[in-house]
């Protein structure tokens, strides 16, 4: 019995040992939110009014991991299903599904004074309206692209410390288009939808300044928020900037970006003509944030121009209700009011949206 013991002892020391295992670390945030919805429009003199009470809920697991010399991957798995930034809405007799998706993930490499990452990129597009303004210039305002578009996109980032700043360059793909490569159709390879950005983001004494540049370098189709088509096959620009100033114990951020297109569509002929612009305030103190948008876009692409204008307000204030090293619960009471209007000539289409809402979130 004692020598096999030891030839057992033996052969544990003699085994090949198992490959290192980076860590991999999980987090998440579970929400529930009350929202009440009251909408009211009004298109050429007919009115009609409606208004909804409506139960959503909303999981999201964070998982990352670090390989050692600077080496990373992040994820997020929510639900991606109808397009609603992760939130499900409680159907008829809770027929709803719930699926976890992997909605977005990155890795890459984060060194001294530059980084990479590859993937489905997150945007922060809630606080940078950049790409609201690209994809969505007829109607900007209520978080569109975090909304219907996950607040992500698969493509590639990199940033590298410049003077007393960081210059970052994004590229990704923003949809996936496969035609003839013919003179009638297309580009072949090039009906990709690509967009870039460039931005510096800088300080100048105590204020917060980052202007940017964004373009799709290959045509790409532009949706409403109710998700008809805008615009089909052009390649629009969007540029400004955000700036965050210190002042007492509050943070005001400003932002102001244009957005044009000037295009022919490929096979039809059709000619897309537009500008318009976007201007932003917002006021942060504490964990109250509250800010005012108001965008404006003409569409002379036709023989009448259209004009398009909006403006939006959102404030919240998130109640901490329970805090340890762990995790938090809050509670948020938030306020949407959005105000758009579209005329064409003689015609005249005003639309408001009031959403009152209550958020539970536990993070973790």
């Amino acid at each position: 019995m004692k020598k096999k013991f030891l030839l057992a002892v033996v052969f544990v020391l003699l085994a090949p040992s198992a490959p290192a295992a980076a860590e991999l670390r999980f987090g998440g945030e579970v929400g529930i939110r009350l929202r009440s919805e009251f909408t009211d429009s009004d298109a050429n003199g007919l009115n009609d009014n409606e208004d909804d009470l409506s139960f959503q809920y909303r999981i999201g697991l964070h998982a990352a991991a670090d390989l050692g010399s600077g080496y990373f991957f992040k994820a997020l798995i929510q639900n991606d299903t109808g397009m609603s930034g992760g939130w499900q809405t409680i159907g008829d007799n809770n027929s709803e599904s719930y699926e976890l998706d992997v909605s977005n993930f990155i890795f890459g490499r984060a060194l001294e004074n530059s980084m990479y990452a590859l993937g489905r990129l997150p945007l922060g597009s809630v606080e940078n309206p950049i790409y609201d303004v690209l994809l969505y210039p007829a109607l900007p305002s209520d978080i569109p692209v975090a909304t219907f578009n996950l607040d992500r996109f698969f493509g590639g980032n990199y940033k590298t410390k410049i003077g007393p700043g960081t210059f970052s360059t994004t590229l990704v793909v923003v949809d996936n288009n496969s035609q003839d490569d013919s003179g009638n159709e297309g580009d072949g390879l090039f009906n990709d939808g690509y967009a870039f950005l460039a931005a510096y983001k800088t300080h100048i004494g105590k204020v917060v300044v980052e202007p940017e540049f964004v373009t799709l370098l290959t045509n790409c189709s532009l949706a409403y928020q109710n998700g008809m088509v805008f615009k089909q096959s052009l390649s629009p620009m969007a540029f400004g900037a955000n700036l965050s100033v210190p002042f007492d114990e509050a943070t005001i951020g400003l932002s102001a970006f244009c957005t044009m297109a000037d295009d022919t569509v490929p096979n039809t002929g059709e000619n897309v003509d537009y500008s318009g612009y976007f201007l932003r305030i917002k006021a942060e103190k504490g964990t109250f944030t509250a800010w005012l948008d108001y965008s404006a876009m003409t569409d002379r692409s036709g023989s009448v121009d259209i004009d398009y204008t909006n403006t939006f307000f959102w404030a919240q204030y998130r109640i901490p209700v329970c805090e340890s090293a762990t995790g938090m619960f809050n509670l948020t009471p938030t306020v949407r009011y959005l105000a758009s209007s579209r005329e064409e000539g003689s015609s005249n289409i005003d639309n408001s949206r009031l959403r009152v809402e209550l958020y539970s979130a536990m993070t973790f």
